[in-house]
């Protein structure tokens, strides 16, 4: 710095001259103002926070949102048949489309995550998205299918002229890609199945479990939850074992249907008759199979300890598969038509030829649903979220538990012909072919 008397050169941190002694007027900087502006700005920033977002003292309680729509669940319950569940659900209100999701449908598919529709000329619709992030339905250019399997995180399709296509997270099912003359597609577990015209039996997973090639003539496959089952032509049924499992069907006659559990699996023949094969571990214990002697039947739901039948007059057989473990009592229903299980609640239903439907517990303290109320029930559908109900004249009945992610919004539907369900949402097939949906709509499943 220079000094304005005597033109001393002093350094800048002195405050009087060396020379002359003149006091040196050092010129301020506006860096301490701009300092102090950003600090007011930032308590200003601060404070504003505080009490609109943190609100300690809810000053401004009147400027937020409503809380979400309750739905209730009466307490009061006159049927025996039923149990109410004892306490009200807060579950949000949902989406319900008023306009259609889709047009021109023949068939809906759902999944958590997304709906789908199989069109009248062989197109392919998809509202929502795959569960998978890094994997996207790419169906846009899909045409002439015929039928559709759709999972959590990839969608197989079959064409009019026998070919697979796939979209999704497909490592692993790549094979299928490449079948050919495949009349039908099937899925049990993780493991994609083709049947072709010629009676060949067509496999792909990613851990393909058996080797289906030496299979032929074959002219239906069934499912059980992971035990496949082969008919041939003549009827003959040939079982695709799983490791540990001893099946005892090779060979035999008049398979209808297969139900099971891990330790436990029951075919259902087409004389009424039931016949069971056990895990390993049952049969080196010696345990008994509760199921011989059962006649009659025409339905089998299989649940962690028991399993139940349902007769051709409308009754239910009961029988534990586990040391002291109850089922559920459903020794007063009569005229069933229909059994359905929610496994993760133990609660087995029942739809009576007239529409009724009936709800029974394992274990007495299970709270069940009321649908004491719901009236000429054609088909019924349970998920982990949700039951739901398509009458005979095409409206839907809904029940939301209380862990449920929206309220199914869908009482003002009329001609409905189809319902499809999810842990999420509903779909409705309409009988103009339009679709309607109902529910949680956090990824755009209901459109």
């Amino acid at each position: 710095m220079k000094c304005p008397t005597c033109g001393q050169i002093c350094r800048t941190d002195r405050e009087f001259c060396a020379l002359c002694g003149t006091p040196l007027k050092r010129k301020k900087g506006h860096g301490g103002l701009i300092a102090l502006l950003l600090v007011l700005v930032l308590l200003l920033a601060a404070s504003g926070y505080v009490f609109l977002l943190k609100d300690p003292l809810d000053l401004t309680s009147s400027l937020r949102a409503p809380a979400p729509a309750v739905q209730e669940i009466a307490s009061v319950q006159e049927d025996p048949s039923t149990i109410v569940v004892q306490e009200t659900a807060s579950v949000p209100e949902g989406t319900s489309r008023a306009d259609s999701l889709f047009e021109n449908a023949a068939e809906i598919f759902v999944k958590d995550r997304y709906t789908l529709a199989l069109c009248k000329d062989g197109t392919v619709k998809l509202a929502g998205q795959s569960a998978s992030p890094e994997f996207g339905f790419d169906l846009f250019d899909w045409a002439n299918i015929t039928q559709l399997v759709p999972t959590d995180f990839f969608v197989a399709g079959l064409t009019a002229d026998g070919r697979v296509r796939l979209t999704g997270e497909v490592s692993g099912y790549e094979e299928a890609a490449r079948w050919s003359d495949v009349t039908r597609l099937f899925l049990d577990g993780d493991t994609l199945l083709g049947l072709t015209g010629d009676g060949r039996i067509l496999a792909a997973a990613p851990n393909l479990s058996f080797d289906p090639s030496k299979l032929h003539d074959m002219v239906d496959i069934i499912t059980g939850g992971g035990d496949t089952l082969a008919v041939a032509r003549d009827g003959r049924i040939t079982v695709l074992r799983r490791e540990g499992m001893l099946w005892d069907l090779d060979g035999s006659y008049g398979l209808k249907e297969v139900a099971c559990n891990t330790d436990y699996a029951l075919f259902l023949m087409e004389d009424g008759t039931v016949r069971t094969g056990a895990s390993l571990y049952y049969f080196l214990n010696g345990l008994d199979s509760p199921y011989y002697g059962w006649e009659n039947i025409d339905q089998l739901v299989v649940g962690d300890w028991y399993a139940l039948g349902l007769t051709r007059d409308g009754k239910i057989q009961g029988a534990s598969t586990a040391y002291d473990k109850p089922i559920p009592d459903t020794a007063a229903w009569t005229d069933v038509r229909e059994l359905l299980l929610d496994r993760e609640r133990n609660i087995v239903y029942g739809v009576t030829q007239d529409g009724r439907v009936l709800a029974a517990a394992a274990s007495p303290e299970t709270a069940l649903p009321e649908l004491g109320s719901w009236q000429n029930v054609a088909s019924l559908q349970i998920s982990r979220n949700y039951i739901a109900g398509l009458t005979a004249d095409g409206r839907v009945l809904a029940f939301s538990w209380p862990e449920a992610p929206a309220v199914l919004n869908c009482s003002e539907w009329a001609n409905v012909s189809a319902i499809a369900l999810s842990n999420t949402h509903l779909a409705a097939l309409m009988g103009d072919g339009s679709v309607l949906a109902a529910g949680d709509n956090s990824f755009g499943q209901c459109g």
